[in-house]
Order: C-alpha cells, then structure tokens, then sequence
C-alpha cells in the first residue's frame, strides 16, 4: 500500500473521530461535555506525535473541521425531524 493512502486514511479516520467528539462536547450541556473536550485534545495530541509534518497537520484540521460542521448539520436534521431538543435554539423560540 502506499505511504500517502495510508496517511490520508489516518488523517481522515482521526479527523472524523475529533468531529464527533467536538460534535458531542457542543451538544452536551452537562459536566461530562469536558470529558469529550479533553479526549478531543488528547485524539488530536496523539494525531500530531504520530505525524510532524505540515501537510497531514493541516489537513487534518481543516478536515476536522469539515467533518465537525457536517455533523452539527446531520444532528440538527435528525433533531428537528424527530422533536428532539437542539441546544443553544431555546431562547429563540421564544
């Protein structure tokens, strides 16, 4: 298998793992959202000790942040779809 495949598959795999869990640390308004944070910091720690040059780094954040805004779209469809409460819309329905 080649090297750039194999780093592109990491980095998108870890990058989908850090949205879910900034996806689960928005939602959350309970002490346990901290717990998603610091997994998140320590996924990401992880990420860049295992690859120290620029490109996977850079990548990996902009796809991070990808994937975390089409998780909060996903959620929210779902959520609206099914009733359920989103976060942070309770004072606009006022």
């Amino acid at each position: 298998m080649n090297k750039s495949w194999s780093v592109t598959g990491m980095v998108i795999l870890y990058a989908a793992g850090l949205g879910l869990l900034l996806l689960a640390f928005t939602m959350i308004q309970d002490f346990f959202r901290y717990l998603f944070s610091l997994l998140a910091f320590l996924l990401a720690l992880r990420f860049f000790s295992t690859y120290e040059t620029w490109g996977p780094r850079i990548a990996f954040i902009i796809v991070s942040f990808l994937f975390y805004i089409i998780d909060i779209i996903i959620y929210t469809m779902i959520a609206y779809v099914n009733g359920w409460p989103i976060p942070g819309m309770e004072a606009s329905l006022v």
